[in-house]
């Protein structure tokens, strides 16, 4: 019988480009193409009495594969913090937003692939 052995799982090194920005975000904007998803990170930025720019930090773009394993990784993390610390509010328009958003986009996407059915 011959000893069949699983390979050992392949660990990258992980290296910081020279070009990595660390930064902070407060606002965060959202972009879709058929082809990536852009994630926009900004900071508001104080001008006054009722004046405030958002300061645009950083820019990821995203293939949707990628966009997808953030969405449910991310979904785990607020679930760990949620039962161990407390919840985390959310604005409360924000089922709203999305529901319009979802809208606007499954337009824009059924005509970029010409109003083709999803495939299943």
């Amino acid at each position: 019988m011959s000893d069949i052995r699983q390979p050992a799982a392949v660990v990258p090194q992980v290296e910081r480009d020279p070009a990595f920005l660390d930064t902070y975000a407060n606002q965060l904007r959202m972009n879709a193409t058929l082809n990536d998803f852009t994630l926009v990170f900004g900071v508001n930025e104080d001008l006054g009495p009722n004046r405030f720019v958002i300061r645009d930090k950083a820019a990821v773009h995203l293939p949707p594969t990628v966009a997808k394993v953030l969405l449910a990784q991310l979904q785990a993390v607020i679930e760990a913090y949620e039962q161990a610390v407390a919840p985390i509010p959310a604005p409360s328009d924000l089922a709203a937003q999305t529901a319009q958003i979802k809208t606007v986009l499954e337009s824009a996407f059924s005509q970029a692939v010409g109003g083709k059915p999803r495939r299943k």
